[in-house]
């Protein structure tokens, strides 16, 4: 049962990695997304998720589009009765979300995961610089 587990999250991971391409950091300029579609959240989730180790993620389907900043708050860890497991959380509070940003550069949507300074591009959005 564990190998079996274990070859679906490789197979996840794998899966996941195919979606999409990290790019070199770059310093773009800000900006929203002006094709707000379905397709568009489920390329910027598969992207969140990756870059979170495959934690599933949910989004709006207008993210990005009045903000160039994206915010996504860790989950609570709970029982199987969904109670809150160890209480409270006890990292700063600047830890207790992960910052993703989107800019553009050299005419591609570009989302980087603050934290950690990865960038991904987005091949189906299409975005505009803020300002």
């Amino acid at each position: 049962m564990a190998n079996v587990f274990k070859m679906g999250m490789v197979i996840t991971v794998a899966i996941l990695g195919a979606g999409c391409k990290t790019v070199p950091p770059t310093k773009g300029a800000p900006a929203l997304l002006t094709n707000s579609s379905a397709k568009v959240t489920a390329e910027i989730q598969d992207v969140v998720s990756q870059a979170l180790n495959g934690v599933q993620v949910t989004i709006a389907p207008d993210i990005l589009t009045k903000s160039p900043v994206l915010a996504m708050e860790k989950p609570e860890f709970r029982s199987p009765a969904g109670d809150p497991i160890m209480g409270r959380r006890m990292e700063m509070p600047e830890d207790a979300a992960d910052h993703f940003s989107l800019s553009k550069s050299n005419g591609k949507c570009i989302l980087t995961h603050e934290q950690t300074g990865v960038s991904y591009a987005l091949k189906s959005a299409r975005c505009e610089v803020v300002g």
